[in-house]
């Protein structure tokens, strides 16, 4: 997954996700266009390959990889989503977590004699290229770097700031 920054306060949006399988190579650039071994691919409801599907569902891109049960949907920007059957539990391993049924353990990287010390640590950790900048530090605060914003920020978040609803997460 190559992501670029597209906007403010470090939010960044999914460039390209590439996918190597079966000795072909899937790259899905900006949520939308797909590449299989270089060569531009359009939205079929058919098998763009043998086993593998691609189609537009809504505002919803969908690369399913039957026999590898794994499906990537992305909406061309800043969402990206990776389903796997459970046949993989236990089997992967990456940004998402480990898959192993424990969530509590998805961000512990120890077992490669690593520790994270943190959601920056973690993510570094993962990077296929050192030139990733790192993303803003956890001292940031929005509403100072934006008090144009910082009002209608405040008014979003009552429910959950100032609800009995969500007391016991406060």
């Amino acid at each position: 997954v190559e992501n670029v920054p597209c906007g403010e306060a470090g939010v960044t949006c999914t460039k390209a996700v590439t996918i190597q399988t079966g000795g072909r190579t899937f790259l899905l650039m900006d949520g939308t266009t797909l590449f299989i071994d270089d060569i531009p691919v359009q939205p079929s409801n058919d098998e763009i390959v043998e086993g593998v599907s691609f189609y537009i569902n809504g505002m919803t891109n969908i690369l399913i990889f039957q026999e590898l049960d794994i499906v990537i949907m992305s909406n061309g920007a800043d969402g990206l989503f990776t389903w796997v059957h459970k046949r993989w539990m236990n089997k992967v391993e990456g940004l998402c977590g480990n898959f192993d049924g424990v969530s509590s353990n998805d961000f512990d990287v120890e077992h490669r004699g690593q520790y994270s010390d943190g959601p920056v640590d973690f993510g570094n950790f993962w990077q296929a290229s050192g030139s990733c900048p790192d993303p803003p530090t956890d001292d940031f605060d929005p509403c100072v770097a934006h008090p144009e914003r910082a009002d209608w920020a405040h008014e979003m978040c009552r429910l959950i700031s100032e609800s009995s609803l969500f007391a016991d997460c406060r």
